[in-house]
């Protein structure tokens, strides 16, 4: 039987500071023993990070090789809309 541990995430927080998504995303290839991650989806915005700084991020990292696509959740059609201009900007 499989055990599913589900995370409060007002108790853990969120982390959206570009140093933090680098490491988050370089300690889950290693975990697990992968080149590249499909999606990498942050689960909410972080208040404390501009958005941009954490969509760029991961930017970086699609540039990088590490990451094919980039998801966003939990987001308004605001901070959809800067996803989508810093993501653009990762092809263009």
């Amino acid at each position: 039987m499989r055990r599913y541990v589900l995370a409060d995430w007002r108790i853990f927080g969120v982390d959206g500071r570009p140093e933090a998504i680098k490491n988050f995303a370089s300690y889950s290839l290693q975990r697990l023993g992968v080149e590249v991650i499909d999606l990498y989806q942050p689960c909410r915005a972080d208040p404390n990070v501009p958005y941009e700084e954490s969509i760029g991020a991961i930017a970086d990292l699609i540039k990088e090789g590490k990451v094919r696509h980039l998801g966003v959740s939990e987001v308004g059609a605001d901070l959809l809309r800067r996803a989508v201009r810093i993501s653009f900007q990762c092809w263009g």
